[in-house]
């Protein structure tokens, strides 16, 4: 029998799994409204760094949710108020108790319009008039609160900064979980049980990587230390190089005026050099002095960041500018002060300035200008060399984002 043939199929690079990784943040708030400040700076350095965000924030959530409610009208104030529990309603209502009926009396009457009444008053005999006056009232008051409702909800979207993180999720990059609905109730004790019910399966997840604002890193130390929660060791690992990874890109000065939009730019067009950082951090997280869910996990990043990560952007930087060509030249052009003096000066003399019609000068020349010509074709040669194999260095994707956002904020 003959040798069987196997076609060979076309060949594919290896690829690994896309990196997710997790924002946990808590509530934050500044004067009247919520602040997500923190939020946006951590969503902004995970889209940099990860191939898949989730974000889970009570501020975001709760915006989020106010805004749905509002683009619905008065049946969502209606809504809202019904999701809201007494005490709740009451410090709404100046402190006044607010009957616990109240929601389903307005909803009862929106659903009724006069001809309704009129028939109600035909079958019971009783006069609607004052009943179609109040549910007139009921009505322009709930139309004046939705739109109320309405402009805070806006100003709140605009002002958080939510408005940047809905840039990342229309863009699909970032997914935003709720955990309001899992709640018990909107009672804040029972928002807490349910955020810190969600962090404990996380932090048991392998498959996880978190990356966490201080009041979420504290809630999830004191469940490990009083055993409430155990961290996987693999989930501890990924989180450890989230804590890098997002930390280093926090540090980039333009990292927080950058807008969202051009950061996505950024990340579609650094692909490789964002390979090759996540590598570097891989590495480089194995000599954090503390781990992602202990309190000195913030100075950890902040040592390696000044001792390892800064001189190396250094190089780089150095490596990368044009005046560095001058130094490749000068190593190159191995020639006497007096050649290279010749070389200047000839042909100047030549030109009459001195009226020397010797034109020895200018032959002892060529062949230092030549030398030169031939330095700078070495240089800018080797130059084309070093500058490839700097940008294959694991934080030249930092230098980079630093330099493009640099250039995009002007003088």
């Amino acid at each position: 029998m003959g040798r069987v043939k196997l076609k060979r199929g076309r060949r594919h690079p290896i690829q690994g799994p896309r990196l997710k990784v997790v924002v946990v943040t808590g509530p934050s708030s500044s004067g009247s409204n919520v602040d997500l400040t923190r939020d946006v700076q951590l969503a902004k350095a995970a889209v940099l760094y990860a191939d898949e965000v989730e974000l889970i924030s009570p501020g975001t959530e709760t915006i989020g949710f106010l805004v749905q409610m509002a683009a619905a009208g008065p049946e969502g104030l209606l809504e809202l108020l019904g999701s809201l529990d007494q005490s709740t309603l009451a410090y709404l209502n100046g402190g006044k108790e607010v009957p616990a009926e109240v929601v389903q009396n307005f909803r009862l009457v929106l659903a009724m319009d006069d001809d309704s009444m009129d028939a109600l008053g035909s079958l019971t005999g009783t006069d609607v008039t004052a009943l179609k006056e109040a549910a007139e009232d009921a009505r322009t008051g709930l139309d004046a609160a939705s739109a109320e409702l309405q402009s805070t909800a806006m100003r709140m979207f605009e002002d958080s900064g939510a408005s940047e993180l809905a840039v990342a999720i229309e863009e699909g990059l970032i997914s935003a979980r709720s955990i309001i609905p899992t709640a018990d109730s909107m009672r804040s004790s029972d928002l807490t049980k349910a955020y810190a019910e969600c962090l404990k399966t996380l932090i048991a997840d392998p498959q996880c990587a978190l990356l966490m604002d201080e009041m979420m890193g504290s809630l999830a130390r004191a469940m490990i230390d009083e055993g409430v929660a155990t961290p996987s060791s693999v989930a501890t690992r990924r989180s450890a190089e989230a804590l890098l990874g997002g930390g280093l890109l926090i540090r980039l000065p333009a990292l927080d005026v950058a807008p969202m939009e051009e950061l996505l730019d950024l990340r579609r067009d650094l692909d490789v050099p964002l390979t090759r950082y996540r590598t570097g951090v891989a590495t480089l997280s194995g000599r954090l002095a503390a781990g992602p869910f202990d309190a000195e996990a913030e100075a950890a990043v902040e040592h390696l960041f000044g001792t390892v990560v800064v001189p190396a952007l250094d190089e780089i930087r150095e490596e990368m500018s044009t005046h560095g060509l001058v130094k490749d030249v000068a190593s190159h052009w191995a020639s006497d002060a007096r050649s290279v003096a010749l070389a200047l000066v000839g042909p100047v003399i030549a030109g009459g300035v001195v009226h020397v019609a010797d034109l020895t000068q200018a032959v002892i020349a060529l062949p230092v200008l030549a030398s030169a010509g031939q330095a700078v074709i070495g240089a800018g040669s080797d130059r084309a060399r070093q500058r490839a194999n700097t940008r294959k260095r694991e934080f030249f994707y930092l230098y980079e984002l630093d330099r493009r956002l640099g250039d995009t904020r002007g003088p």
